[in-house]
């Protein structure tokens, strides 16, 4: 099918525009001359068959030449990435990332075709399509166009400048997003040093720079070190006013976990807290971030002791998740996971082995094979198991744990754990000589 069949094909089911394309077309057929988007009305335009449109209309008119390239077309074609770029951004404001990508990636096609390569243009349609390929959870897409954009922006500044630098933040995040943290730190650095650079002062730029950096040490097991710099982005906040946003309730969570991997409970909890108040005052109930802070107060209310609160906590965040919202998120599987340890405290063990096969579903379900996630719920459905006395039972289960590790390269640390609890099983049910068998793995 060629091009102007397809065209009219578009908009066969469109009585009003159909009629306006073909009087056009027969304009051009019969009198020869240009016709140009310009003749199509603004309504016709923000219809929602608009991107099927779009495409047809610049293939023919820049590779067959039917339609005039004048200014006053360039002009409307300016104005259409400034609609769709309008449009981009407020459909990934409202979470809409899937729409806002389909008209970023609109906008850059266009872009592409009315400006040479090296054009400010081209790099902020690129920044674009990247940063919403990221909320997309898809930082290997992303990080082609950051790069993409840099090198653009080298070429058009010899010196350092901010978008150069927002550019380098954005690969530092697609980077670290992907697990490649030292290269991460790299670009995630010289975005702070060009930011230090070029603000004087207190700048939110500079901020976000070192909660970047240190958020990433803190990964790179460097804790120490991304404490100082999260502090540092903390009081520089607070000086800006600005410490009410989820920026500073990210870097008072990520202060909050490092306080707590050092022993200070006390102090991580109260950095934990602040993070999740400013939290509940700007999201909804059902939103992820509530769910994850409230696992982490969990967490520490179990190092310090407090089991029935971190119960609690953990099960209200279970409660902001639903079968139909699709795969369950990280933030549930963790919550699951935590609740069926608290309850094993609190020797509820019925109620903390149901919350272990409901961990074990999910698990076979999204990490088919022997996987690491398979193992940990198995291993933890014999726990529960043997604490009921249903020891033959909890066999099973540690076997089936034991069996995975035992093909994992290198073997994980839960391997010997599992061995220990196949052991002790075996020598509950007397089954002495098996038990020594498996004490040869330890």
């Amino acid at each position: 099918m060629n091009h102007l069949q397809k065209l009219s094909r578009t908009f066969h089911s469109i009585s009003s525009c159909k009629g306006r394309i073909k009087s056009l077309i027969g304009l051009k057929a019969h009198s020869g001359s240009n016709i140009s988007l310009k003749h199509i009305s603004k309504a016709e335009l923000q219809l929602p068959w608009q991107s099927e449109f779009f495409d047809i209309y610049h293939t023919v008119r820049f590779n067959f030449g039917f339609f005039s390239k004048d200014d006053s077309d360039k002009n409307t074609d300016f104005e259409l990435v400034t609609s769709l770029n309008e449009e981009g951004r407020t459909l990934r404001d409202t979470g809409e990332f899937t729409g806002a990508l389909d008209r970023f990636q609109q906008a850059l096609s266009i872009t592409k075709r009315l400006y040479k390569e090296s054009h400010p243009h081209i790099e902020e349609a690129l920044y674009w399509v990247g940063d919403t390929l990221l909320l997309l959870g898809r930082p290997h897409e992303a990080l082609h166009y950051f790069k993409e954009a840099l090198e653009i922006n080298k070429n058009l500044h010899k010196e350092d400048n901010v978008d150069g630098a927002t550019l380098m933040n954005e690969i530092g995040h697609a980077l670290r997003d992907q697990g490649s943290l030292q290269e991460a730190f790299d670009y995630l650095f010289q975005a702070l040093a060009i930011w230090k650079k070029l603000h004087i002062g207190d700048h939110a730029d500079v901020a976000r720079a070192l909660f970047n950096v240190g958020l990433t040490l803190h990964q790179l097991r460097r804790p120490q070190e991304g404490l100082d710099y999260l502090l540092q982005a903390l009081e520089m906040k607070r000086r800006l006013a600005q410490d009410n946003d989820l920026m500073t309730a990210q870097i008072l969570n990520i202060i909050g976990i490092i306080y707590q991997t050092q022993g200070k409970f006390d102090k991580g909890f109260e950095y934990l807290q602040q993070s999740f108040g400013i939290k509940q005052k700007l999201l909804p109930k059902n939103h992820p971030e509530i769910a994850i802070s409230l696992n982490n107060l969990g967490t520490i209310l179990v190092s310090l002791g407090k089991l029935q609160e971190a119960h609690d906590l953990f099960k209200e965040a279970l409660e902001t998740y639903s079968d139909a919202q699709g795969a369950a998120p990280p933030y549930y599987i963790a919550a699951l996971s935590s609740l069926g340890l608290t309850c094993l405290k609190l020797r509820r063990f019925e109620e903390g082995l149901g919350y272990f096969q409901r961990l074990h579903e999910i698990s076979l379900k999204m990490y088919p094979g022997d996987s690491l996630e398979v193992a940990s719920s198995s291993n933890k459905i014999g726990m529960a198991l043997f604490s009921l006395q249903r020891h033959s039972e909890a066999k099973v289960h540690f076997k089936q744990a034991f069996d995975i590790y035992s093909k994992l390269d290198p073997k994980p640390l839960e391997y010997k754990k599992v061995a220990q609890n196949l052991i002790f099983t075996l020598e509950k049910l007397g089954e002495v000589d098996e038990a020594k068998h498996y004490r040869s793995y330890l």
